[in-house]
């Protein structure tokens, strides 16, 4: 449950949502979306409340890539086409060539990829399907977009290769993140928000909450001490090109060797 909470989003920048479980992260989604409306307070777009909007509108200015994302046994065209009946092929191939999908399609389905049986998927990697989804998503135009638990169903060792293609599809978009891995976020992430008992204790960039006691630092060392036994991990965290105002890799590197 969410508590006389009150945060912008800063435009155009990548914010993760962070908190315990069950501290209100996807209620927020929902409410945003008008799966249910809140019984206080107001969610407001451009100073205006999202509940004067019709519904079919407000989804088109904030789209959500869920946690699990449907996919269908039907062509790799008309998976696309569900978020947006009226894209061409030449729209789908172009938001598929910003990042290594239309690459990825190419050489998984063949030289006209778009008319092949997707089969729900099932050839790609958990990477390239988020990859698939996210890019679906675009094809609405949102103003927004909401991104609810992206690294679930990817390899981890493999997820931190698919922040730099996430961030190019998110460029210029208002992006909400919930995610569970926080390192993850730290090179995801331009900026934060933090939640506890459904209330909000600290917002700020990655480096200024890594620096600070609070639930954020709390679940950071949590996260490390699990994380900092896989063998591998720190090497594709400094491998990983971040966001222009991510946490540097060493710093990284030095936070998790505190909690050692």
């Amino acid at each position: 449950m969410l508590d006389h909470v009150s945060f912008d989003l800063p435009p155009g920048k990548v914010t993760g949502f962070i908190a315990h479980a069950g501290q209100g992260k996807t209620t927020f989604f929902r409410l945003a979306l008008r799966f249910y409306d809140p019984q206080g307070g107001e969610i407001t777009l451009d100073k205006h409340a999202h509940t004067a909007l019709p519904v079919a509108e407000l989804r088109r200015e904030i789209v959500l890539m869920a946690q699990f994302p449907a996919f269908f046994i039907d062509s790799v065209r008309e998976n696309f086409l569900v978020a947006n009946p009226a894209a061409t092929d030449d729209e789908i191939r172009r938001l598929c060539e910003m990042t290594p999908l239309w690459d990825k399609l190419v050489s998984t389905f063949g030289p006209t990829p778009l008319d092949a049986p997707f089969q729900a998927g099932g050839p790609l990697s958990g990477g390239f399907k988020k990859l698939f989804a996210l890019t679906r998503c675009l094809l609405r135009n949102p103003r927004y977009l909401f991104l609810d638990e992206p690294t679930t169903g990817i390899d981890p060792t493999v997820k931190f290769e698919f922040i730099e293609p996430m961030r190019r599809n998110c460029a210029g978009k208002t992006t909400l993140v919930v995610d569970h891995d926080i390192l993850w976020q730290l090179r995801f992430c331009d900026h934060f928000i933090v939640l506890d008992k459904g209330k909000i204790v600290q917002q700020g960039g990655g480096m200024e909450l890594l620096n600070q006691p609070g639930v954020f630092r709390e679940l950071f060392d949590e996260q490390t001490q699990v994380i900092r036994d896989l063998a591998g991990v720190m090497d594709l965290i400094k491998a990983t090109p971040g966001s222009p105002t991510a946490v540097p890799a060493e710093v990284i590197e030095a936070k998790v060797a505190e909690t050692a």
